[in-house]
């Protein structure tokens, strides 16, 4: 009996050591028993000192009591079908026969806790790149206070197991890995894929022992909370969550989220996870924090060194994040479909870093992004960073910063949103990396800083030198660039009065162009606009304005001429009157002695509207001849620009610009002095 049983001892160790290495964080998992001696067989029914002696016996169908054996006085630990090793001073180890084999061990409130139902271990290792199934025997290692050291076994039919201060519980078929080290537990839980798992409870005082969960093969777990994770090993420690993924090169996936380890580490970092979409400093490592209901998500690390996961968004997340394939001009002028790529990582900061996420669709806005100290984006197939050694922003045109999902990206489009950027300050205050200054992104591989996200500019066109195309944090000009989308958010209709104007208004880039128009526009003049008709009207008038209807007919002939489209809206504010005492302002002054319409000479209302034709869009340079002192008229075009900007004819942005051009002050004073003519 003895020789037999040193055998199956160095079998079993051999078999468990094998098993170690592929368990999460093995230091933290290993499954090595005591080494075994060969003992003396003997009955259980012995004297009390049993305890300080070597024994080795087996109890068959009877339930047998051991209290004395492992040292703890009678009616205190039971066991049937199980063999029995208790080396002499040290844990007992009892292995129980499949399926019949239990142990009832009574706590301190006199409660009997019961281990049945049990089977061997079975858990997969991976062999030549497969998942090779591997099994042990069910076995219970118990010290002299009656407290389990070492579990091994599989749930026949599910159930709660107190291993630890927790009440574990185990689905059925899972597989337990339970080991106590420096007094502190640790268990896995190996679970079919598709498996509901619930946090441990605790039942006793003492530090939490950390409850993991894991499928072998990138299965499903889902929380019950129901939210699903595929491909990692889920742990709990107290009320805490947290994540790895089951391999190096494991994608994990939860809700709407991909996330890969980072590609600046050789291993999964330990993530947090949680469901407040809150920023948090409680933890010690990454963490992911997320709340659908609110439409925000967290990505954050509160450690050196510790990177988040590399976080790539899906399609119908709740952030506003639009993975939405769209209609895009490829280098060529051809629309082709494209998919943004979108991804980011947080680097790890002892001062706490994050990137923060909020959903404005209800507000018709793109994302709300704040992020704190180091951080990497991808948008398409570059990419902005933050460096906090350097206290800089870069972007990267060509090329990805965020690495764990590949770099194969160009042309894939980006996601359009609104960015604010703060640093830790030597205090431990917030501050602004780029002062009173917004990074917003488009729909269209641009971005822009500025002090107002509605709209920055980037770049001007050039027939109308101070027409600006720019980024913006409103959805519909980034996404809304149809005729329907346009008509929706202005307010306004378009009509298509023959091919030419259907074509015109079926293409992105003119609906934009309309907008960038729009944007240059008082709101006030866009209400009084009713509709716009597009034709091409080489043979006819280019361009004219009704007010039976408030409706303008502009020309598509050669594309649309901004600066004659401002010319008729023009004409809709004077048959408005503009804010309701536009002419006897303009016509009592002697401002409607203006410059001459380029085809029709001086006559009737074409005065303010050639006017508006030649200030809205035109250069420094052009405006500087009007109202600069060189001019012996100057006072009277000072005056039509103040007369013009008081009837919702100019932008008060506009308005200021105009006076710039030549050095004036444009405050409160110096605007009355311009309305009545005088110098200033």
């Amino acid at each position: 009996m003895g020789k037999k049983f040193k055998i199956n001892a160095i079998i079993f160790f051999i078999l468990i050591i094998s098993l170690a290495g592929i368990i999460i964080a093995a230091k933290d998992f290993a499954t090595t028993a005591p080494t075994q001696t060969p003992v003396q067989t003997d009955s259980l029914n012995t004297a009390t000192s049993a305890s300080q002696k070597d024994y080795s016996g087996k109890v068959e169908d009877t339930e047998k009591d051991i209290g004395d054996l492992i040292g703890l006085g009678k009616d205190q630990i039971k066991v049937k079908n199980a063999d029995i090793q208790k080396p002499a001073g040290k844990s007992t180890s009892i292995t129980l026969t499949p399926g019949k084999g239990s142990i009832k061990i009574k706590d301190k409130d006199g409660n009997w806790k019961d281990y049945s139902n049990l089977e061997k271990l079975k858990i997969k290792i991976q062999e030549n790149g497969k998942w090779v199934e591997k099994e042990s025997d069910a076995k219970i290692v118990i010290n002299s206070k009656g407290e389990i050291e070492e579990a091994y076994f599989t749930s026949v039919n599910g159930g709660k197991y107190d291993l630890g201060n927790e009440r574990i519980d185990v689905p059925k078929g899972g597989g337990v890995i339970y080991r106590k080290e420096k007094g502190v537990g640790k268990a896995q839980v190996s679970v079919p894929a598709n498996t509901k798992i619930n946090p441990p409870v605790a039942y006793s005082k003492g530090d939490r022992t950390e409850v993991s969960y894991r499928t072998w093969d990138n299965g499903v777990l889902e929380l019950s909370n129901g939210y699903k994770i595929k491909g990692a090993i889920v742990s709990f420690t107290g009320d805490q969550i947290s994540f790895v993924g089951e391999s190096s090169d494991s994608q994990v996936e939860i809700d709407s989220m991909k996330m890969k380890k980072s590609s600046d580490s050789s291993a999964w970092s330990k993530t947090y996870l949680d469901f407040k979409g809150e920023v948090s400093k409680n933890y010690d490592s990454a963490y992911v924090s997320f709340n659908e209901a609110n439409g925000k998500v967290v990505i954050g690390s509160n450690a050196n060194s510790v990177n988040s996961p590399d976080v790539m968004f899906s399609e119908g997340n709740p952030y506003g994040i639009k993975m939405e394939k769209y209609m895009s001009a490829d280098k060529s002028g051809k629309q082709v479909q494209v998919t943004p790529n979108f991804e980011v990582e947080v680097k790890g900061n002892s001062k706490g870093a994050y990137f923060s996420i909020q959903d404005r669709t209800k507000q018709g806005k793109t994302p709300l992004v704040e992020t704190l100290n180091d951080f990497a984006i991808n948008q398409d197939n570059g990419g902005f960073y933050y460096d906090s050694g350097k206290g800089q922003i870069y972007l990267r045109s060509t090329g990805p910063v965020v690495k764990g999902f590949g770099d194969n990206y160009a042309g894939t489009g980006s996601v359009p949103m609104e960015i604010h950027s703060y640093k830790t300050g030597d205090n431990g205050e917030k501050v602004e990396i780029k002062s009173n200054r917004v990074l917003v992104t488009s729909s269209s591989n641009e971005y822009g800083y500025g002090p107002n996200p509605n709209f920055i500019r980037i770049n001007y066109y050039k027939q109308s030198p101070k027409l600006f195309t720019g980024v913006s944090n409103y959805l519909f000009y980034n996404y809304a660039l149809t005729k329907d989308g346009f008509e929706r958010f202005s307010g306004l209709k378009l009509v298509a009065d023959d091919n030419a104007g259907s074509k015109w208004l079926s293409n992105p880039d003119n609906i934009r162009y309309l907008y960038d128009i729009m944007e240059s526009v008082p709101s006030e003049q866009m209400k009084m606009i009713k509709t716009i008709h597009f034709k091409n009207s080489f043979w006819t008038c280019h361009a004219y304005a009704d007010s039976s209807d408030m409706s303008m007919h502009m020309s598509v002939y050669d594309n649309l001429d901004a600066d004659v489209m401002r010319h008729e809206m023009a004409h809709i504010v004077d048959f408005n009157d503009g804010a309701g005492n536009f002419r006897k302002e303009w016509d009592g002054k002697g401002l409607d002695r203006g410059p001459q319409t380029y085809s029709y000479g001086y006559e009737d209302m074409e005065d303010i509207s050639t006017f508006l034709e030649i200030f809205s869009y035109g250069d420094d340079s052009k405006i500087k001849q009007y109202i600069d002192n060189s001019n012996p008229k100057h006072n009277y075009w000072r005056a039509r620009v103040a007369v013009a900007y008081d009837n919702y004819y100019f932008t008060k942005s506009r308005m200021e610009e105009i006076y710039k051009a030549a050095g004036l002050p444009y405050d409160a004073n110096a605007l009355n002095k311009y309305r009545s003519l005088q110098e200033v």
